[in-house]
């Protein structure tokens, strides 16, 4: 996993294609789920006012039920950290052959407290994920 530089204000951010593949080939685990979006909305709030912080219900967003996150969102016009659409289409059509890292990209941020939160989404999950996916 590797965080990487800011492209404007967004953040972007890679993980190894063995990362994604087994994240992506593992079910999502109810309470797992369950807990991560609570863990998210008090990531957001922590950001956020609390009446911005209410536009978000589910933070995280996974590829078909998988440990995969497919984007993570905070309050604003759109605003996520998610999957580039170019690695969507490859996991989709199991084409991962070549490819070296899976990028996440970021999506209409425009402050800098929309790129701390969502670079503090993405690292819980991470972080989360790689405990659980590895062991």
């Amino acid at each position: 996993m590797l965080l990487e530089d800011l492209e404007g204000w967004g953040p972007s951010a890679k993980l190894s294609v063995d990362f994604a593949k087994k994240a992506r080939e593992t079910p999502l685990d109810k309470e797992f789920y369950k807990r991560i979006q609570e863990i998210g909305l008090g990531i957001i709030k922590d950001y956020f006012e609390p009446v911005l912080a209410e536009d978000v219900k589910i933070p995280y967003v996974f590829m078909e039920e998988s440990f995969l996150l497919n984007y993570a969102s905070v309050p604003g016009n759109a605003c996520d950290l998610g999957l580039e659409h170019f690695c969507q289409n490859q996991f989709f059509n199991n084409e991962l052959d070549g490819i070296f890292s899976v990028r996440y990209t970021p999506h209409n941020v425009d402050s800098q407290v929309q790129a701390s939160c969502l670079i503090s989404l993405w690292l819980n999950w991470a972080n989360s994920t790689k405990i659980l996916v590895e062991c």
